[in-house]
């Protein structure tokens, strides 16, 4: 390697690493829980189930990419939930294809291959295939569709058929890894065709290989993909053609002007029924037969890399539906891999064009091809900061597309987690007004509504939603929670019973039940429900406690000591537990005064020792063990304190105990 290629590997990965490294200490983003949330990646079996079992994968992935899923099993073994590694992987393979590419293009000997390779590795466009942990598809995909087209270019020099043999194992690396590898075979056809004179639409048999694999793996990705999501957005053909006039458009925009950067574009209306809309499919149609036209004056290049670019972004123009369409017609990340196409072809044909100018002119081109890299390597490094975490990621969306109705979702589904309700309400009902019914909206703007003590909205919130979700059984338990904070306690037990209908052995639903039914002074049939609770969650400390409760009352107190002591090897501060266990070992027929005494001491000691009801108990205790002191200095704290807080009934108890203790009591006058 000559000093100049090692200054220039050098440079690029510089500038990649400078770029990105906001990313380097980022969490995860939106779909991110495909990596730290998916019950495979814990699997010991999990990279068999990837492979042999896909739809274990689903609603992660709905498509048959395994070599990138068996990247974050692979990676999850190490990094688990620290999203710093998955970013450092995306980030070296970015820098893997930047260096590829570069030698790809030195290999057919295409002018300002170092330039382009640079561009490539700079551009904003790229910054969500790179930043964006899951969507290592993206940069999985380039690199095995360059190593694949480069084995190729070797096969040709050699003809040799292990060559060819491993371009079309690497060709099946790609597409599994994603499937906009699938033009692959075009690319071949293409590039071949400018190599030599024969019709476009001859295809060598050497290439047939790659049109069998290319159709199999489609037949088999759709099929999987169908079977997990079907989707109908009702386009008629035209529109879809509108669609795909508009994106190929506002991709070249995103290649020559990338200002707006987001992780989710406005969303377009597409009027069919109007003429101007049409200029956009035509005109890029108009383009590709002109070039073709010019093909004899102009050469080949320029159809080929028009072509290409166009055939690779086909798949995510619209023409097939796919899920990002509910959002956004278009993302900077579709164009990952066809925007190898446009950037080396203009690349090269400036380093052509300057090429035989004088050095004044080639000096002045020079800085403005720097100022051009210092423009994206900018707008690649502030677009990397909005990766830090999802809340800065879908705020951002929002300062360019304030209708991006996902983006509010998400926003308010992270506010509600850091407890701010005020803002989650907000946003939620911003996505229930830009697109009613969306999802879980209503629920979880319903959720947040309950939080902030807003009852009466909560429960017309949650009837909303179970009108069109009647089977969802924790819309039913809320909504019994609503009403039974407003004092209802009919309708609250209604709702349990419907929670109960659709799923009897809930465990919240008959928890709560219970709790209706010990208020109403239904003990038994309480009982029963607290028990199918703990059946179904066994460490449910709420239930444990509500079963103690009714068999203190019923004097049943060997059981409810069971009971406490569960709930005390689940949480050894449970004050509750800890105190009525103390009273227990402390008065009943199988007392065990000096645990009771730790007990009511740890009790007290949770609470600061501010409570005198607990500080009564541990009178309670020191009695029973015998050290009649410490009971007499803990009563007289624990009457100061009732007395500060007027508990008269406390007070006289306080007293009277004090009296049989020998303590003078009595108030200064």
């Amino acid at each position: 390697m000559s000093g100049k290629t090692t200054a220039g590997v050098v440079l690029i990965i510089a500038a990649i690493l400078l770029i990105y490294s906001p990313v380097f200490n980022a969490g995860f983003v939106w779909d991110d829980k495909a990596v730290y949330d998916n019950p495979v990646m814990v699997r010991t079996d999990g990279l068999a189930r990837i492979w042999f079992h896909p739809r274990d994968l689903i609603p992660y992935e709905i498509h048959y990419w395994p070599v990138v899923h068996s990247t974050f099993w692979l990676e999850y073994q190490f990094h688990h939930g620290n999203a710093g590694g998955y970013h450092i992987t995306n980030v070296i393979l970015h820098i893997i294809n930047c260096l590829l590419l570069w030698c790809i293009l030195r290999k057919i000997r295409l002018p300002g291959a170092w330039f382009a390779a640079v561009i490539f590795a700079v551009h904003p466009v790229h910054v969500e295939s790179v930043a964006w942990i899951v969507e290592r598809k993206d940069l999985l995909s380039f690199l095995f569709y360059l190593l694949a087209f480069q084995a190729f270019l070797r096969y040709r020099r050699h003809t040799r058929k292990p060559i060819l043999l491993s371009a079309l194992v690497l060709f099946l690396l790609a597409l599994l890894s994603k499937s906009i590898a699938i033009t692959f075979p075009l690319l071949l056809l293409f590039w071949e065709w400018t190599q030599v004179e024969r019709p476009l639409w001859r295809i060598p048999r050497d290439h047939i290989p790659f049109w069998i694999l290319a159709g199999g793996y489609t037949v088999l990705d759709v099929t999987l993909a169908r079977t997990a999501e079907v989707l109908t957005f009702g386009f008629s053909i035209p529109e879809k053609i509108i669609i795909a006039g508009q994106s190929i458009w506002f991709y070249i925009r995103q290649l020559v002007f990338p200002v707006e950067i987001l992780a989710v574009h406005p969303r377009w209306t597409i009027h069919a029924g109007e003429i101007i809309p049409y200029i956009f499919p035509v005109s890029a149609i108009g383009v590709l037969i002109v070039l073709a036209m010019l093909r004899h004056r102009a050469g080949k290049w320029p159809i080929f890399i028009a072509a290409m670019y166009c055939l690779t972004l086909l798949p995510v123009l619209g023409m097939v539906t796919f899920g990002f369409m509910r959002y956004s017609f278009v993302a900077d990340r579709f164009q990952y891999l066809a925007s190898a196409f446009p950037i080396a072809g203009i690349t090269a044909l400036i380093t052509t064009a300057v090429r035989h100018k004088s050095p004044a002119i080639r000096r002045v081109i020079s800085f403005t091809a720097a100022i051009i890299v210092i423009f994206l390597c900018v707008g690649s490094f502030q677009h990397a900061g909005h990766y830090r975490d999802k809340l800065t990621l879908f705020q951002h969306t929002l300062t360019k597309n304030p209708d991006a109705y996902i983006a509010h979702y998400n926003v308010a589904a992270e506010r509600a987690i850091e407890g701010d309700h005020n803002a989650a309400v907000l946003h939620f009902r911003e996505v229930q007004r830009i697109q009613p019914g969306h999802g879980d909206t209503m629920l979880q703007l319903a959720n947040s509504l309950m939080t902030l003590g807003r009852f009466a909205e909560a429960e017309r919130a949650y009837r909303n939603y179970l009108e069109t979700h009647p089977q969802k059984v924790n819309a039913y338990i809320n909504l019994g929670n609503v009403v039974l904070r407003q004092g209802r306690m009919a309708d609250a037990i209604q709702s349990y019973q419907q929670a109960l209908v659709l799923d009897p052995e809930n465990s919240m639903a008959n928890n709560n039940m219970g709790f209706c039914l010990a208020d109403q002074n239904r003990p038994a049939e309480a009982l029963i429900c607290y028990r199918k609770s703990l059946k179904k969650n066994p460490d449910s400390i709420e239930t444990h406690i509500n079963i103690a409760r009714i068999l203190m009352k019923q004097d049943d107190r060997s059981v409810a000591a069971r009971h406490y002591r569960k709930t005390l090897r689940l949480d050894p501060n449970q004050t509750e537990a800890l105190n009525n266990l103390a009273w227990i070992l402390s008065t009943g027929p199988d007392s065990d005064p000096p645990t009771a005494v730790k007990l009511a001491q740890r009790a007290c000691t949770v609470t600061g020792w501010k409570q005198a009801e607990l500080m009564d108990t541990l009178v309670t205790a020191y009695l029973a063990a015998g050290q009649h002191r410490q009971a007499v200095a803990t009563a007289e704290k624990a009457l100061k304190i009732a007395e500060k807080a007027g508990n008269k009934p406390l007070i006289d108890a306080l007293k009277r105990r004090m009296d049989t203790m020998g303590v003078d009591n009595r108030s200064d006058m």
